[in-house]
């Protein structure tokens, strides 16, 4: 969930009657950045396009309840500093980042010292980061002052923008709010109405940016390049950000603060009664009020009319846990958004969610439904039959007559009907029938041999060489090999490439490594970039090959072992 719940340095209340929801909030408590708020880090060491400077995380730094991001000057007059962004890397998982569509961005935000040449840059820009602009930043500081501007393309698909500078200390805290609507963005400082762009705004989800800005000295705009002073060391300072999405009702203008709010928490629902449990996820986006909705199994309206709580945006959704007895067969669930007033003008985002099903346990196939207000939608669950029970009645017995004695002349000693004579060495007439443990039958399957093999066989199990469920082959120059929900095994072999092993999980998962020294494994934390997640990298063997390990932390050699 991207909401950080440690309590802000600021303090002040949330305004909940505001007009909008909060569905991002991170005060930097603790003393490590909070990955699943920020899936993009800026911080590989590639050089700037302007060749000032280089991203480097080692630059960031979390502590005192704050977000430092530092400004190191190296000895070729190259700088080092970093970024952070909530835009959630592209393919990755659900539930990382934040983001929103119309609303209200906040951060709080001071720099150690104004400088000509360098600065922080607070911006929002688009969550798909396959392409920009659009673009607002609340803050750049070139020629020491404070910069707004907003970037959009015009309609020749051309980069166009509008800036406007403003004064504000910037070495001092304060607290940079912009109101986002469709038909303007607004900038505030400490509450104080600075700068205004009408028309022209993004109409596109956003995240939040948190950047560093080293001028080259081909930007006079930005002001004398910081290669000309004698400084070597700078930093900016972040005490909290927020993100609220406009429910499209009115609002009173931000008076400079904000914090962690409590509405809109997820609801947990415990609807009829029966041994059956249909279980359903249920999100939304807002405009001016809460999604209502009802739910019908075969007709029947189960509960009464609902209201949705959870903010699809912030990775939450409801717990609505219907109980019945379902007949065994085939069932049909509809889910309808009921109409109201608050349709909201187009673009507006207010939509409710079923983001999943589950009947007695199992996922519910097909039940993913999106809803505009007044549709509705449906799937389907099965019930199954219940499981045959075949009881064998014994015949009822017969009593066996008792013969009566044919007397036989004490001479002759065979019985009547003798036994068929047995002669194991001699070759029957049909030679298949014949068990003779040390030839070869002509149905191989049909052998049997007592001393090696029982006529009912356990399985034989034997780890080291096939497990029953064998584990994938790793081979570094495939692109992604998935991990399942349980414990699994990856073989790497000494080849060169890099494979990508999703979900792999530290403490369960193990990378057996075959012909690899594990004196030559190194692992390394991956910081990412628009393209690529955050993650851990194991490098290996002589051929240089690496297996990545998206969203992990924590995996050590006491998850690897080496044949």
């Amino acid at each position: 969930m991207p909401i950080s719940t440690g309590a802000g340095t600021s303090g002040p209340s949330h305004n909940a009657n505001s007009g909008f929801k909060q569905v991002f909030f991170d005060d930097f408590s603790g003393t490590w950045l909070q990955w699943p708020n920020w899936p993009i880090i800026y911080g590989g060491g590639e050089l700037f396009r302007n060749g000032a400077f280089r991203y480097n995380a080692g630059e960031i730094w979390v502590g005192d309840g704050v977000l430092t991001i530092n400004f190191d000057k190296a000895q070729d007059g190259t700088w080092y500093t970093a970024g952070i962004s909530s835009a959630p890397w592209a393919g990755g998982p659900d539930n990382i980042g934040g983001h929103i569509l119309y609303g209200r961005a906040t951060i709080r935000a001071k720099v150690s010292e104004k400088v000509y040449g360098a600065g922080p840059t607070l911006l929002l820009w688009p969550t798909d980061v396959t392409h920009w602009p659009p673009e607002i930043n609340l803050l750049e500081t070139p020629m020491k002052s404070g910069l707004f501007t907003v970037h959009w393309t015009d309609p020749n698909g051309k980069h166009d923008f509008k800036s406007q500078l403003y004064d504000v200390d910037y070495s001092q805290w304060h607290t940079y709010t912009v109101d986002w609507m469709p038909d303007s963005v607004r900038l505030y400082v400490d509450g104080k109405l600075t700068a205004t762009q009408e028309g022209h705004s993004p109409a596109e989800p956003l995240s939040l940016g948190i950047m560093g800005n080293v001028s080259s000295d081909k930007e006079l705009w930005y002001g004398v390049p910081l290669n000309y002073s004698s400084i070597k060391h700078l930093d900016f300072k972040v005490d909290y950000v927020s993100l609220e999405q406009w429910t499209g009702a009115p609002f009173a203008p931000p008076d400079g603060t904000a914090s962690l709010s409590t509405t809109n928490q997820p609801a947990s629902l415990q609807l009829g009664s029966g041994a059956d449990t249909l279980v359903l996820k249920v999100a939304e986006s807002v405009y001016q009020a809460d999604a209502q909705y009802t739910v019908k199994v075969d007709g029947m309206q189960v509960g009464g009319t609902l209201t949705a709580q959870a903010l699809e945006q912030a990775g939450d959704a409801d717990t609505i846990t219907l109980h019945g007895d379902w007949a065994a067969g085939l069932h049909t669930v509809e889910i309808a958004f009921l109409a109201d007033s608050h349709a909201g003008p187009p673009g507006t985002p207010r939509t409710l969610y079923v983001e999943q099903a589950t009947y007695n346990g199992e996922n519910v196939p097909g039940a993913a439904l999106t809803l505009a207000p007044a549709a509705a939608g449906d799937f389907t669950f099965t019930d199954p039959p219940a499981a045959a029970v075949t009881t064998t009645v014994p015949p009822a017995s017969t009593p066996t007559p008792t013969p009566t004695p044919t007397p036989t002349p004490a001479a002759v000693l065979a019985p009547a009907d003798p036994a068929p004579a047995v002669t194991p060495a001699a070759t029957p007439a049909d030679p298949a029938s014949a068990v003779t443990p040390a030839a070869t039958p002509a149905d191989p399957a049909s052998a049997v041999t007592p001393a090696a093999t029982p006529a009912d066989p356990a399985p034989t199990v034997t780890p080291a060489a096939t497990p029953i469920d064998p584990a994938p082959a790793v081979t570094p120059a495939a692109s992604t090999v998935p991990a399942g929900s349980g414990a699994d095994t990856f073989d790497v072999s000494n080849a060169p490439g890099q494979t990508t092993i999703a979900n792999f999980q530290a403490g369960t998962d193990k990378l057996v490594f075959s012909g690899v020294d594990s004196g030559s494994v190194g692992i390394s934390q991956s910081l990412g970039d628009g393209t690529l997640p955050w993650g851990q990298l194991v490098t290996f063997g002589t051929q240089g090959g690496s297996v990545f390990l998206p969203y992990s932390t924590s995996v050590t050699l006491a998850d690897m072992a080496f044949t």
